[in-house]
């Protein structure tokens, strides 16, 4: 007799990230240990993308931003990450997050492990990152790395929204003479793509999963 064993649930990321880092900002020290802030790096730079990052893509697949309030919440965490990542060395936080060992930029023309090597050494290594945090998280090759900067940039574009201004990578379209595409979604729930420069309207088409294929001479209709 077969027997149905239910695979056990993923587990909430989501939620042990954010009691983790929730834990360690009721626990500050008065003059927090470098310890202390490694290990709070370490959680937020990772956390935080996996924390709101639902909630933030959820938004821009409905054409909405969340609220003002939550994306305040978000950023004002971000910024005292990075207040505490300036204090740590590109040493320190290569051992945090190990560049990524790629090691053929040169051939292909993007950043690699040798590329970002020279960066932190331009900088020192033992040299207190300071106010460059965002200058080195451009050039850094490292997966969590890139991720909370790339989440950075949508949350600040979404605030600069609330402010009557355009997000940032719409910013810098339009300075480049480009009009960005808009996805719209239509009062019967269906998605399509919108061009403001050419007022054209475009259906969204979904991809067909791979494992679906069709099979030639197999169909038949049913006067047949």
């Amino acid at each position: 007799m077969l027997k149905l064993i239910k695979s056990p649930a993923a587990p909430d990321y989501p939620a042990i990230y954010k009691r983790a880092i929730a834990r360690k900002l009721m626990d500050i020290p008065a003059t927090p240990s470098k310890d202390w802030i490694k290990q709070f790096v370490y959680l937020a730079v990772k956390g935080i993308p996996i924390i709101w990052g639902k909630k933030i893509n959820r938004g821009f697949s409905n054409g909405t931003i969340p609220p003002e309030e939550t994306l305040q919440e978000i950023w004002n965490t971000i910024v005292y990450t990075e207040s505490l990542i300036s204090r740590l060395t590109p040493r320190e936080l290569s051992r945090i997050f190990p560049i990524t060992k790629t090691y053929d930029g040169q051939r292909y023309e993007w950043k690699d492990y040798y590329f970002t090597m020279e960066v932190i050494q331009g900088m020192g290594l033992d040299a207190p990152i300071g106010n460059r945090v965002d200058d080195l998280f451009f050039d850094y090759q490292n997966r969590h790395v890139t991720m909370f900067s790339a989440f950075k940039m949508g949350v600040c574009s979404d605030l600069r929204r609330y402010q009557g201004q355009p997000g940032i990578m719409e910013e810098f379209m339009e300075e480049q003479g480009i009009t960005p595409i808009q996805m719209m979604t239509d009062d019967d729930g269906r998605k399509f793509f919108y061009d403001p420069a050419k007022h054209t309207t475009y259906p969204v088409i979904k991809k067909r999963p791979r494992y679906l294929k069709v099979v030639p001479g197999q169909c038949q209709t049913a006067s047949q």
